[in-house]
C-alpha cells in the first residue's frame, strides 16, 4: 500500500523521497584557552547587539564562558603553585 491507500502494482518498488539536508561541516569550538573564551564572548556580544541572538540566551551563554575562563585560570594557578612547591 501506499501512503495515499492505494495498492502498488506488483514490480513497483515503494520509495519515499527524501529531503536532502546540506552537510554542513561543523569546525570544532575551542574553549581551552582564556584567549579563546574571550573570542568566543566577543562573538556572543556581536550577535547579541545586532540581534542575531537574543539577550537571554547571549547572557546564559556569556556567564557560562566567564566560568570556563575562571575555571581555566585557576587550574593554571594551581599548577603554577604545585611547580613552585616542587622548587622548595
Amino acid at each position: 500500500m501506499t501512503d495515499f491507500g492505494k495498492p502498488l502494482a506488483k514490480n513497483q518498488l515503494q520509495t519515499k523521497a527524501v529531503a536532502e539536508t546540506p552537510v554542513v561541516p561543523k569546525s570544532r569550538l575551542r574553549l581551552g584557552t582564556i584567549v579563546e573564551c574571550r573570542l568566543e564572548l566577543a562573538k556572543i556580544y556581536r550577535q547579541a547587539k545586532t540581534r542575531r541572538l537574543k539577550l537571554e540566551d547571549a547572557t546564559r551563554l556569556a556567564f557560562i564562558l566567564t566560568s570556563i575562563a575562571n575555571m581555566i585560570r585557576n587550574s593554571e594557578i594551581e599548577e603554577r603553585i604545585e611547580a613552585l612547591e616542587k622548587l622548595r
